[in-house]
């Protein structure tokens, strides 16, 4: 069956259009410059795995809010990269967290500016009593 390519016209075959291709490079360099959060790199992935190996790979959030011990796979930013660039390498705004804590806490972020203010404050004495070594994991 012939099938005409939307973007340059050829028939008859299976290819990676040129156009097509330029198009989609030329967009993710405009996302990439624009970004406004673009921290990620060799000194954010250090960091990240100094903050995994300091909890133990536990979720803190887990831990203190429902006292279960979950695996934790991602370092979340207490005040975000937007809100203060300054502190996306300070490691006492950073905590240990699973996907799904990083998606209730980002939920809670969203719903107001008051939660996300209280939640902050919380997240924050979680990382200081895991430092005094105020619970102990089962």
């Amino acid at each position: 069956m012939k099938k005409t390519c939307p973007y340059c016209g050829i028939v008859d075959y299976q290819h990676k259009s040129p156009i097509r291709e330029a198009k989609r490079k030329e967009m993710y360099k405009s996302y990439q410059s624009t970004r406004e959060d673009n921290i990620y790199g060799a000194k954010w992935n250090h960091l990240r795995d100094k903050v995994l190996f300091n909890s133990k790979y536990i979720c803190l959030y887990s831990l203190y809010k429902y006292g279960t011990v979950t695996e934790a796979n991602r370092v979340h930013h207490i005040v975000t990269v937007r809100d203060n660039k300054d502190l996306a390498f300070d490691i006492d705004n950073l905590i240990a967290v699973s996907d799904k804590a990083h998606k209730e806490i980002h939920k809670i972020y969203n719903s107001s500016l008051k939660a996300k203010i209280k939640l902050q404050e919380t997240l924050r004495e979680y990382n200081k009593k895991y430092a005094r070594g105020e619970y102990s994991p089962p």
